[in-house]
C-alpha cells in the first residue's frame, strides 16, 4: 500500500482503510480521555481497569470464527504474558508522565513514536522507505516543530474596552 493514490487505496480495500480510520479516531479519544482521567484517578487504577476490560473482551470467542488454530504451548503463553507486562508497564509510565507535562507536549511525544516505528520497520524487516514516507515524516517533524514554538499556544481573545 506504500505510495498508492487515495483512489487506488480505497479501491484496494475500503473496509481495511475504514478500520484504520476508526482505530485512529479511537486512539485520539483514548489519549484525550487519559489526559482527563489522570487528574481524577490514580494512574495504576486507570491502567489496570482498562487492561482488565481489554483482556475480557479479547478472551470472549467470536461466534463466527470459534475454532482453535495452531499449537498451544508454554512459550506462547509466556510470550503473551511478557508482552502484556511490557505494554502494561509502558502505559503506566506514560500515564504517570501525563501528570507532569502539558497536553500539547504529551501529544507530541506520544506521536513521535511513529518515526521510531518507521525506523524499526526499515532496520529489522527491510521495509522500503519511499519518497512518500520521507515527505510524510518531514511534514510530521515540521508540524511538531511548529507546535513546539512559543507563539503556537492558543490564547484567549483580548477584550477591547469600550471607551465612550
Amino acid at each position: 500500500m506504500n505510495g498508492l493514490t487515495m483512489s487506488k487505496l480505497l479501491e484496494f480495500d475500503f473496509y481495511l482503510t475504514l478500520i484504520f480510520a476508526i482505530s485512529a479516531l479511537g486512539a485520539c479519544f483514548h489519549f484525550v480521555s487519559q489526559k482527563i482521567l489522570i487528574e481524577k484517578m490514580n494512574a495504576t487504577d486507570m491502567n489496570l481497569s482498562i487492561f482488565l476490560w481489554c483482556s475480557l473482551v479479547t478472551t470472549v470467542p467470536v461466534p463466527s470464527q470459534f475454532q482453535l488454530q495452531g499449537e498451544f504451548n508454554a512459550i506462547s503463553v509466556l510470550s503473551l504474558t511478557g508482552l502484556g507486562f511490557i505494554t502494561g508497564i509502558s502505559f503506566l509510565i506514560y500515564a504517570k508522565a501525563l501528570k507532569q507535562v502539558s497536553f500539547m507536549v504529551a501529544s507530541i511525544l506520544g506521536n513521535a513514536s511513529i518515526i521510531f516505528t518507521l525506523f524499526w520497520s526499515w532496520l529489522f524487516f527491510k521495509e522500503p522507505i519511499t519518497i512518500y514516507i520521507v515527505i510524510g515524516s518531514l511534514l510530521f517533524l515540521v508540524g511538531m516543530f511548529v507546535l513546539a514554538l512559543p507563539g503556537a499556544r492558543v490564547s484567549k481573545p483580548k477584550q477591547i474596552a469600550n471607551v465612550s
